[in-house]
C-alpha cells in the first residue's frame, strides 16, 4: 500500500474514532465535546478555540466530516480509555492517527511501544510497518 493509498483510507475512516469516543465518553455530550477540544488544544492539534458543541460531535460522526484535529484527539482518548479497533481499516486508521499525533519515531519497535498497553503489540506491528513503509 502506498502512502497515498493509506492517507485515502484514513480520510475515509477517521471519523470512526469520533464515534468510538462518543460511545465511550461517560458524560454529557457537552462535557465530552469540551474534553475532546481541550485535549486537542493541550496536544497542539488545534490552536486555542471555543469548544465544539456536543451535537457537533454526533454530526461529525454521522456525516464523516470531522476535522483532523478532532480525529487525532478522539483516537488518543478512545485508545487511552481501552477502545480496541475491530476491522483492518480501523487498525490502520488508529495507527496512522496515533503515529501522526505522537511521532516521529525512529523505528517500528519504538513506535509500537508508544501505544497504550491495552493494544496487542503483535496486532499493531504489521500496521506500524505499513505506515513506515508507505
Amino acid at each position: 500500500m502506498t502512502r497515498d493509498d493509506l492517507q485515502k483510507l484514513v480520510l475515509r475512516h477517521r471519523h470512526r474514532f469520533i464515534t468510538a469516543y462518543n460511545f465511550h465518553c461517560q458524560d454529557t455530550a457537552a462535557n465530552c465535546a469540551y474534553a475532546l477540544t481541550q485535549h486537542a488544544i493541550r496536544r497542539g492539534y488545534v490552536q486555542p478555540r471555543e469548544q465544539v458543541r456536543g451535537e457537533t460531535l454526533r454530526t461529525w460522526a454521522k456525516k464523516a466530516t470531522a476535522p483532523l484535529w478532532a480525529c487525532k484527539a478522539a483516537c488518543d482518548l478512545a485508545l487511552e480509555n481501552g477502545y480496541i479497533p475491530h476491522k483492518d481499516e480501523e487498525w490502520a486508521t488508529a495507527v496512522w492517527l496515533w503515529l501522526e499525533a505522537h511521532g516521529p519515531y525512529g523505528n517500528v519497535a519504538e513506535a509500537v511501544a508508544s501505544f497504550p498497553r491495552t493494544l496487542d503489540p503483535g496486532k499493531l506491528r504489521p500496521y506500524v510497518e505499513a505506515v513506515f513503509a508507505a
